[in-house]
């Protein structure tokens, strides 16, 4: 069974069950529930969408809403001052970052970011259009970094009025970049998981410091 599962710790009983998968085989429930006092969201891919359940006091469950505006994928939507921000989608051409109000689960927008990137292979070079697709969420210092499932870092401004990109790095060129980064005392660790197509490096964990540096040093 897919879905959430409530467990009491004293005495392993199970609260409730609330089923969430897709009726397909390749049903996918890798993203984390997110916890908001005594709701919590859950999510899934493959025609599957979102849902809001309330936890009452007796630990029961009551469904608040349900949408299919977002399914995630493998990555853990981020709540943030009421609303909910997540990548949608099962493939990256239908791939789209979300943000849905948590009272009502309605879309705010919707918006797939794009840009160019110039690609050289030997003696030629072109210009090829990229984009963060079913990307990672992480919230540090105000803003959203997003982490693009083939190897860009962006920072992006997200509210429930805007999707701005105010920074954008390409760390490597490597498929399936799909494990959420962590950030631990300004340093930022990113999982490339597999080879570089561009370079050729091999799979490998990468760090980068985003501590800066003062004017005194």
């Amino acid at each position: 069974m897919g879905g959430l599962l409530s467990v009491d710790p004293a005495n392993g009983r199970i609260d409730f069950r609330f089923p969430w998968r897709s009726r397909k085989y390749e049903s996918v429930n890798a993203a984390s529930p997110v916890v908001v006092g005594e709701r919590v969201f859950i999510s899934a891919s493959y025609r599957t969408g979102g849902a809001l359940i309330r936890i009452t006091p007796d630990f029961r469950e009551e469904l608040v809403w349900k949408t299919s505006q977002l399914g995630t994928h493998f990555s853990t939507a981020i709540h943030r001052d009421g609303f909910l921000y997540g990548f949608d989608g099962r493939h990256q051409g239908d791939a789209a970052l979300v943000c849905l109000d948590m009272e009502s689960g309605r879309e705010m927008w919707r918006f797939a970011p794009e840009w160019q990137e110039r690609v050289t292979s030997g003696a030629q070079s072109r210009q090829v259009s990229y984009s963060t697709f079913r990307g990672q969420l992480l919230w540090a210092d105000g803003h959203f970094l997003v982490l693009g499932e083939l190897g860009h870092l962006l920072w992006m401004d997200l509210s429930p009025q805007k999707h701005e990109i105010e920074a954008r790095a390409w760390l490597f060129s490597a498929q399936e970049t799909w494990a959420p980064p962590v950030l631990s005392r300004g340093l930022l660790y990113i999982v490339q998981n597999r080879p570089d197509a561009i370079t050729g490096a091999p799979p490998r964990l990468l760090c980068y410091d985003l501590r800066g540096r003062s004017d005194a040093e």
